[in-house]
């Protein structure tokens, strides 16, 4: 698998490494170089916490797809560097600039997953409480139930934060794709959010459950590490652990 096996195996400060020291071959020679990607990049800076670095490389990707769209005449946007770089802001606690990167991600031309954008723009309205945000989010997870695809297994889990189907079901629906990989992918942001609703909820010690059992899976497959989500369960486990922390110590 190359140099994409260090992020399966949490070497994210070797992949950086070797990133900033041979990075710039990927397109020169991709049969040895080709897993040297810029998105790989941002992921293992935001896992060793170089929040700053993380931004920094988005907004770069996000002007070369903007020269690039007028240069050729089409949309050339993606919605991966807005994603990457509303969750570096909200590690960082500048929300306005979160905000504003999130909302950008479900206009983007080109989305691998046409669900993950608006479910992480869900997300990060609760944890930020940001009222205006939320609000946008329900109108985009809205529009997606409205398409065709809306009543698909992978659209289950808009269906689920907009509370037309319970945990149990968004679990069920997921477990009806048969590729074992695929599967555990899509896993990892299901149970992610059924984190995200406990929270909303009030129900804290739910979400940390959820939490915990979003990170066991990588003892299932390192795969599980690929997805987003996977790190923000992690961070957000570690943060709501360290607050509990405090305050039992606070009250002794």
């Amino acid at each position: 698998m190359g140099y994409y096996s260090l992020l399966l195996e949490k070497r994210y400060r070797e992949f950086c490494e070797v990133y900033r020291e041979k990075g710039r071959l990927c397109k020169e020679n991709p049969a040895e170089y080709g897993d040297l990607q810029p998105g790989s990049q941002v992921r293992a800076l935001l896992e060793i916490g170089e929040f700053e670095e993380a931004a920094r490389v988005c907004r770069q990707m996000i002007q070369q797809e903007a020269e690039e769209s007028a240069r050729r005449g089409y949309d050339a946007s993606s919605s991966t560097w807005p994603i990457f770089l509303a969750i570096a802001c909200m590690k960082l606690g500048r929300y306005a600039e979160a905000a504003q990167a999130i909302q950008e991600a479900p206009r983007a031309n080109y989305q691998p997953n046409r669900v993950q954008a608006p479910c992480l723009m869900y997300y990060m309205a609760i944890v930020m409480e940001d009222k205006d945000l939320k609000r946008e989010s329900v109108k985009v997870l809205n529009a997606r139930l409205r398409t065709k695809a809306g009543t698909e297994p992978a659209f289950a889990p808009v269906r689920f934060l907009r509370d037309k189907i319970s945990e149990e079901q968004l679990l069920a629906e997921t477990e009806t794709i048969t590729n074992p990989k695929l599967y555990l992918r899509a896993l990892v942001p299901a149970k992610f959010l059924i984190a995200v609703k406990r929270y909303e909820t009030g129900n804290l010690e739910g979400c940390c459950q959820a939490l915990k059992e979003t990170c066991g899976l990588y003892e299932r497959d390192q795969i599980a590490v690929m997805p987003c989500e996977y790190f923000l369960a992690e961070s957000w486990l570690a943060e709501l652990e360290r607050q509990k922390t405090d305050s039992d110590s606070r009250e002794a």
